[in-house]
């Protein structure tokens, strides 16, 4: 067995819990940091070890984190520490990810960091500001990009990958709306025309939380990634044509 085994079982069945202890198990056996701390996350799902017990494995757990955390998340490691962003480990693996403003260099971290594959959930509210991401422009986006068109500029690298996310259930796009009197789709200011095509590079997503504007509706609900779907919901359907 080899470290892409494991990862490959994880990938293909992540909810199985016996692929995450098959593979800390191994990695222990052979020294590696990261085994420990598979094996620190799956004791701390045992609701049943003692206060006592679960303090020590919390130490441990946090202790790890400081001295491999960095490494672990490779080319993500700039965008999970930037202030305002969230993020989990679970089971050993970067579980959730919150990001505030996606650019285009953090879409290259996505694309390239290996962390990314076991995402189980991803919040991206909104893109970058402009001058931001004029300075990472070059292959990775869309020729003609200026030319009648504005597409989501962070997210065009990870649009090169056939498959981005393997793991990922939940995602969200665009803040949270505000419900209330004077309030609706107008307040929207998150545009992804390129929505559906993000869409097929989750084949597992079970929850959508649409709170963009400016796709393609029929095209996205064509996706045959969405056969998993049992959650969805769905803001600032007023302006989706192009």
């Amino acid at each position: 067995m080899t470290h892409a085994d494991f990862e490959l079982a994880i990938q293909e069945e992540p909810d199985e819990s016996a692929h995450y202890a098959a593979y800390g198990d191994w990695l222990h056996e052979r020294g590696h940091p990261r085994g420990d701390f598979i094996q620190v996350q799956l004791a701390l799902e045992d609701g049943s070890r003692s206060p006592t017990r679960r303090e020590g494995l919390r130490e441990r757990e946090l202790e790890l984190l400081a001295r491999h955390e960095h490494d672990w998340l490779g080319p993500l490691a700039p965008v999970v520490v930037r202030e305002g962003n969230r993020y989990r480990w679970a089971r050993g693996f970067l579980h959730s990810l919150g990001i505030g403003q996606l650019s285009v260099a953090d879409g290259r971290a996505l694309r390239d960091a290996a962390a990314a594959r076991f995402l189980r959930e991803l919040v991206i509210e909104d893109e970058a500001a402009a001058d931001e991401n004029e300075q990472a422009i070059n292959d990775d986006l869309p020729e003609g990009w200026r030319e009648g068109w504005e597409p989501f500029l962070g997210l065009q690298p990870v649009l090169q990958a056939p498959i981005s996310f393997p793991c990922l259930r939940v995602f969200r796009i665009g803040p949270e709306p505000e419900i209330g009197e004077g309030r609706g789709w107008a307040d929207c200011w998150t545009y992804c025309h390129d929505l559906p095509a993000l869409v097929l590079r989750m084949p597992l997503v079970e929850e959508l939380h649409l709170y963009c504007k400016r796709y393609d509706v029929e095209r996205l609900f064509a996706s045959p990634c969405l056969t998993r779907l049992r959650l969805l919901r769905v803001h600032h359907l007023g302006e989706v044509a192009w």
